[in-house]
């Protein structure tokens, strides 16, 4: 937030895509600075929440039912799970309570469809593909200011050597990578929500001590 308070004022709004939503907590304080949010969100959990912010803020955000993924489909699985931690997959960290089918979107397939003309801040929070969807923006048509997306090596699709290649195909679009890595000793697993800083660094994560 500081960094885009401190950019020249513009006379458009700035734009979020805000894919895995989850309650609207990220993008809170974004439309409070009058921003736009396209907030990406399947999990039935969360619509009654992003419902109440949608309608705090009128016509500036928009709702997606979406699973966002490499590639669109009108039918994927997803699988419901504790709030925050429902995904394409079963979690590492919570029992997996439904399967849902739902429609899922690339994210240029999306942008070209609502005629976007900018992207601000394109966060990604979506519980082990991450990486397959950043593959789907369309970095050249609508590069973001910033991008920020999670990743975790308890997913197996996000091994140490996948996410090298995500930082490394990130270079080429002229994006350089902060990393900011953490340890949660166990934590996440128990459900307490608690994790540690280990490091934040440029280029590569920092291992966690136990590898």
């Amino acid at each position: 937030m500081p960094y885009f308070q401190a950019l020249p004022d513009e006379d458009a709004p700035r734009q979020l895509l805000d894919v895995g939503a989850c309650v609207g907590q990220m993008a809170q304080p974004f439309l409070a600075m009058g921003w736009r949010a396209e907030l990406f969100e399947p999990d039935p959990a969360c619509q009654e929440a992003l419902a109440k912010l949608a309608a705090a803020h009128g016509d500036r955000v928009s709702l997606q039912r979406l699973a966002v993924s490499d590639r669109d489909a009108a039918e994927i699985s997803f699988c419901q799970s504790a709030v925050g931690l429902s995904g394409l997959s079963s979690s590492p960290y919570a029992e997996t309570v439904a399967t849902l089918t739902i429609p899922a979107v690339r994210l240029d397939t999306f942008a070209r469809s609502r005629g976007l003309q900018r992207v601000d801040l394109l966060k990604i929070d979506i519980e082990g593909w991450d990486l397959a969807a950043l593959a789907g923006h369309d970095f050249e048509a609508l590069p973001p200011r910033l991008a920020m997306i999670e990743f975790s090596t308890e997913f197996p699709q996000q091994d140490a050597a996948a996410i090298a290649q995500g930082i490394a195909d990130m270079a080429r679009k002229g994006y350089e990578a902060l990393v900011f890595s953490y340890d949660d000793e166990g934590n996440f697993k128990r459900r307490i929500w608690v994790h540690q800083l280990i490091g934040a660094t440029f280029g590569a994560p920092v291992p966690r001590p136990d590898g």
